[in-house]
């Protein structure tokens, strides 16, 4: 009898750490992660100040604006609006996100971008092939943005709304 009730609270236990994530964050995501973070060139480490590679055990997937797959581990969503906005000027680079290959969801709004790094444009996004959200409002993105992004096929919404845009705009399938 009392083995059942042991039992019990082992599944209970198991149960419980498979609801916070079975496997936790991917190693290879929590570097791309942490040089995202890196590039921000945040002199005083301010932002995103959970992002943090001292502690061996720090989990990726409870960092702040990141969410995972609770059964993979996988990052899944990025909420990275206000982030940069304070440390001057930075330059998207979008290659950093490519590891993310579970990625649906991005938010970089309210970051006030000026545009990408010669050649790591959003076009690299494209590869990115379970995206479907992407915010860029309220950046200084002009209308060249709009080449960049058309090439993304899983794009189901895209916000580009307080951004230097010109004109009609027409994005074919979004």
């Amino acid at each position: 009898m009392e083995l059942g009730r042991f039992s019990w609270w082992v599944v209970l236990v198991l149960v419980q750490l498979c609801i916070n994530g079975c496997f936790g964050c991917l190693e290879q995501e929590k570097i791309a992660l942490l040089r995202l973070k890196a590039s921000m060139n945040d002199p005083d480490g301010y932002s995103l100040p959970s992002w943090n590679s001292a502690k061996e055990e720090s989990e990726c997937c409870d960092w702040e604006g990141v969410k995972c797959n609770i059964t993979t581990g996988r990052v899944i969503q990025l909420a990275l609006n206000y982030t940069w906005f304070e440390h001057g000027l930075w330059y998207v680079n979008a290659s950093l996100f490519l590891p993310f290959e579970e990625l649906n969801y991005l938010d970089l709004s309210y970051n006030f971008f000026p545009g990408c790094i010669p050649n790591e444009g959003f076009e690299k996004f494209s590869r990115l092939s379970k995206l479907e959200v992407l915010y860029l409002d309220y950046n200084f993105f002009n209308n060249s943005i709009l080449s960049s992004v058309s090439g993304i096929t899983s794009l189901k919404k895209l916000y580009l709304r307080g951004n230097a845009l010109n004109g009609s705009i027409h994005i074919q399938g979004i």
